[in-house]
């Protein structure tokens, strides 16, 4: 209940400061929501030109990449300020405010680094991911219901599984946030769209390598009835619970295993 209570706090602090400058936190959704609403518009467009992408119609479309945008900001809001400033932290020795609080690090990292400004991808993607079902008509039992939140859980530990993966080599190398850049931000950015567009050595590589394709190219698969797996089992529409919880233990253990390595400058 104190560990709770204490996290409680942190949010509740975030917010306030977030809200501190209301003009300035206005501007940035806008500004976000700008972003993304467009970044949605010239994926829906460019698909519609071509009709469809590989059996893929651009709703289908849509509906994979606002999967993916749910599950990014649900991981982000908790792990992305704590990843991305790890490589000037650990170099600077800033690092060592998390070693001095009774708390384990990663716990107190995920809590004093939470991110407001992804409360704003949330909503966008879960008003665009609620737009798509609609015009996809797609109908959900309770059983297509509690399986959506468990894919929707399962990416998220990917996606924070994999943020602290490509993080952690911060402890033991200098500027390695660039890991993070190649292997996760670059790399990601395939998921857009289905897999089946690739070759399929890059599809083995999203699937067995970089399980990215979990997050929402098998979750969106099953939902909307499609069997364009090449050589790939069907059965990989419902293993993101699994993989999510593969890649997350897997994540903290590395990070728990770089923390270890980590030498404070003494600064």
């Amino acid at each position: 209940m104190n560990l709770f209570s204490t996290w409680k706090t942190f949010i509740v602090l975030k917010y306030k400061m977030a809200f501190e400058y209301k003009g300035a936190f206005w501007a940035a959704t806008f500004s976000q929501v700008l972003w993304y609403g467009v970044d949605f518009l010239l994926m829906w467009v460019l698909v519609s030109r071509f009709k469809t992408l590989a059996g893929w119609s651009a709703d289908e479309i849509i509906f994979l990449y606002s999967i993916h945008l749910i599950t990014y900001a649900a991981a982000g809001t908790f792990f992305f300020n704590s990843c991305i400033s790890l490589s000037g932290r650990v170099q600077s020795g800033a690092f060592d405010d998390s070693l001095m609080v009774p708390l384990h690090p990663l716990l107190y990292e995920v809590m004093s680094n939470y991110n407001t400004d992804y409360i704003r991808h949330i909503c966008l993607a879960v008003i665009v991911f609620i737009v798509s079902l609609v015009r996809l008509d797609l109908a959900f039992n309770p059983l297509k219901i509690v399986l959506l939140i468990l894919f929707l859980i399962g990416g998220t530990l990917i996606q924070a599984g994999a943020l602290l993966i490509f993080s952690a080599p911060n402890f033991w190398i200098i500027r390695g946030d660039k890991l993070l850049d190649l292997f996760y931000y670059e790399t990601i950015t395939f998921i857009r769209y289905p897999i089946s567009i690739y070759p399929v050595v890059l599809q083995g590589i999203l699937t067995f390598v970089l399980p990215y394709s979990f997050i929402n190219f098998y979750p969106a698969g099953y939902f909307l009835g499609k069997n364009d797996f090449t050589i790939f089992h069907p059965s990989l529409q419902y293993l993101t619970p699994l993989v999510g919880c593969i890649v997350f233990a897997f994540g903290v253990f590395f990070w728990n295993r770089g923390l270890k390595k980590y030498q404070s400058t003494g600064s």
